[in-house]
């Protein structure tokens, strides 16, 4: 299989090959990371693959759960005092997983006084306490919401989607965070955390599109769609402002979801389409123009204005 395959390059000594390898691996296992957990399995197991691959799967292998038993005495030897620190880090998260909640606590609280990478890896290793017991993770990830080290902000923000309703608050905060990716590590905890909090998260990522830097604005707005696909009246007030943002990579933004949205609940997506259709700029009108089938299906009147406005435009793409 293709999985295979990329298992077998993985372990060659072309480092070209196994970093396109890996590229490929995120992407399948992305879609179905438990169909890529035994082969990353391997992977991590195997005494050929060098230590950079290891660590790359022990991350991969996170999005899949809980690890299979079998992982355990590989994951044992990587956490020992003399594995690298990336290595031990990378499988600290994992271990925590497959031994009781007092003892991955106990992981986390040693872990916290350490490098960079430990820390890192206690903010995992917290997040894997969180997921049975939020009340004794949500102090210790707090504190590491302004920590020094970049990777430690990045894995806290994680963590913070298995918090709960004391998530949300820290998710907030650390979307003002100056790291693209600690940001994109709370918008990820927020679509987490919106699945039992659709309103609270859609209410705090209206707010924060107004307090971000304009380069957030595109990715809350996306956020939003995303949770409108499943809780259209949650993310409709807050969208319904952000199409009428100042920013046009915000409106644009906008009219997307709202096309996607569309496609689902038209006659909730036209008003506001035809707000985009009436936009200054050419980009955000397009945008409106390329779902109005979608709004034909439910709204043929307000689809037939749209399109009247939208006729007037000099630009081919809109017309």
């Amino acid at each position: 299989t293709v999985v295979d395959a990329l298992v077998d390059v993985l372990q060659s000594s072309d480092a070209g090959a196994r970093r396109a390898a890996l590229t490929l691996f995120e992407g399948i296992a992305a879609r179905e990371p438990a169909a890529c957990a035994a082969a990353l399995g391997r992977v991590v197991t195997s005494e050929r693959s060098p230590d950079d691959v290891r660590v790359a799967a022990l991350f991969i292998l996170r999005r899949a759960g809980t690890p299979a038993p079998s992982l355990r005495p590989a994951l044992e030897k990587a956490i020992r005092p003399e594995s690298s620190p990336r290595l031990r880090a990378a499988a600290l998260p994992l271990y925590a997983r497959l031994v009781s909640p007092a003892e991955a606590e106990e992981i986390a609280r040693n872990e916290m006084k350490g490098p960079p990478a430990a820390r890192a890896a206690s903010a995992a290793v917290w997040g894997a306490v969180a997921a049975t017991r939020p009340e004794d993770a949500v102090k210790p990830l707090k504190s590491m919401l302004y920590d020094p080290a970049t990777e430690t902000r990045i894995e806290a923000a994680r963590a913070f989607g298995f918090l709960r309703r004391d998530g949300i608050e820290l998710t907030e905060k650390a979307l003002k965070d100056p790291s693209p990716e600690v940001e994109r590590a709370a918008i990820a905890s927020a679509l987490t955390l919106a699945a039992q909090n659709p309103n609270p998260i859609a209410d705090m990522l209206g707010r924060a599109i107004k307090t971000v830097r304009p380069a957030v604005r595109k990715n809350l707005v996306e956020a939003l769609a995303h949770l409108g696909e499943s809780r259209p009246a949650a993310a409709l007030p807050p969208l319904a402002h952000a199409i009428k943002d100042s920013d046009v990579a915000t409106r644009l933004a906008a009219a997307n979801a709202f096309c996607a949205l569309a496609r689902k609940n038209a006659a909730a997506a036209s008003p506001y389409l035809r707000i985009a259709a009436r936009d200054d700029h050419d980009e955000v009108r397009a945008a409106a123009a390329a779902c109005l089938g979608e709004v034909a299906a439910t709204d043929p009147k307000g689809a037939a204005r749209m399109a009247a406005e939208l006729a007037d435009s000099p630009q081919p793409s809109v017309r």
